[in-house]
């Protein structure tokens, strides 16, 4: 069952640093002077254990310090220094997957009623999405999202999803630079 769900959440993660097929989007508070920001901490969460087998695809310490050394090179890059004292702000982030239906209808020509017509496919696949916040240290407000979507591959290995995801947060953080500039 372990192995499976580490599968699950790999999938999610390789699928997200695929830049072709994956859809980012980000928010940003206004008002909010990012090069104000220097220092940040993780937001410490709660450590329970999952309860139920969809919070345990997507929950794990595995997965946990691969997306922040990820998130950490992007935020080192930017100038911002990792800190337990005092940070400017806090960095969370949250992970699913989701079953998910696409209907295609597309244009066919029926020889046995003389006529156009219409064909339909169903495909049935996983969608992950990663979500990260950076947050207003003492309201815990949100000060900018980063949010990646994309069809789940279940057959990459893990070394392949590490390097992938890096590619993923590297593409979500280039919005964050993005909010720099505005």
């Amino acid at each position: 069952m372990k192995a499976l769900n580490l599968i699950f959440v790999v999938a999610l993660l390789a699928v997200l640093a695929g830049c072709s097929t994956t859809k980012l989007q980000y928010d940003t508070r206004p008002g909010v002077n990012f090069y104000d920001i220097k220092s940040y901490s993780w937001l410490q969460k709660d450590e329970s254990y999952p309860t139920n087998a969809k919070d345990a695809l997507t929950q794990g310490s595995l997965w946990d310090k691969r997306i922040q050394k990820s998130v950490n090179i992007e935020l080192i890059t930017i100038g911002l220094q990792l800190t337990k004292e005092e940070p400017d702000v806090l960095v969370t982030y949250y992970t699913s997957v989701e079953d998910k239906t696409l209907m295609s209808e597309y244009p066919s020509f029926r020889r046995r009623y003389r006529g156009y017509g219409a064909d339909v496919s169903v495909a049935q696949f996983k969608e992950g999405t990663i979500i990260v916040d950076i947050l207003d240290r003492e309201t815990k407000e949100i000060l900018w999202r980063g949010i990646a979507q994309t069809r789940v591959d279940e057959d990459l290995e893990p070394k392949e999803v590490e390097k992938d995801l890096a590619k993923a947060v590297k593409k979500m953080f280039s919005k964050f630079h993005s909010s720099l500039n505005t």
